[in-house]
């Protein structure tokens, strides 16, 4: 829930940015930066008070939570040309993105570098059965000395999830911008 309110109020921040609508006020702006930096549960708490006194659905709650908070003038920028789908897509990304930097990195970081450092530690005189260009090789006594090493330079793997760009979709139904389009014609 919070996430899809930080998802709308950053998009009716990019929607004033084009001027297509009458510009937020200084007092608009300042509420929803006030809202996304106190996004806290009990924040969070009160929209679903509201999905339960309500009983309607995730977006008819997010909208009716923003336009209470924030109080805009323009209630119509919140939600305008998206659907649900756009924000859920962002909002999921968004939260997979921020579990893969806070949670999964630093423990994969961790799961990656401890091993080695208990090795070399424990066994250094134990020879390990090397390989060279895919062949067997003669027993080798540097391979966990060499451990720091492996470790400075993490896996492809690692390397991969950590430059991992999440992609969002952003354009309506048809995935073809149709709402915007009809409201702007000319804007592109």
């Amino acid at each position: 829930m919070r996430t899809r309110c930080e998802v709308e109020l950053h998009y009716v921040l990019a929607l004033d940015k084009t001027g297509l609508f009458t510009p937020l006020t200084l007092a608009e702006k300042q509420r929803i930066e006030d809202v996304l930096q106190q996004f806290q549960t009990r924040i969070t708490n009160g929209s679903k008070r509201l999905k339960t006194r309500r009983d309607i659905d995730v977006k008819a709650c997010v909208k009716m939570f923003l336009r209470e908070k924030i109080k805009f003038a323009n209630n119509n920028l919140i939600h305008f040309a998206l659907t649900s789908e756009d924000v859920n897509n962002l909002a999921y990304n968004i939260l997979l993105k921020k579990y893969l930097e806070r949670e999964h990195l630093p423990l994969l970081k961790k799961s990656i570098r401890n091993p080695f450092v208990r090795l070399r530690r424990e066994w250094p005189s134990i020879p390990f059965p090397a390989r060279t260009h895919g062949q067997k090789a003669s027993a080798n006594h540097q391979q966990v000395k060499k451990s720091p090493v492996i470790y400075q330079s993490p896996p492809p793997q690692y390397r991969k999830l950590k430059d991992f760009q999440f992609a969002g979709k952003l354009n309506g139904a048809g995935w073809n911008f149709s709402a915007m389009i009809a409201a702007f014609p000319e804007y592109d």
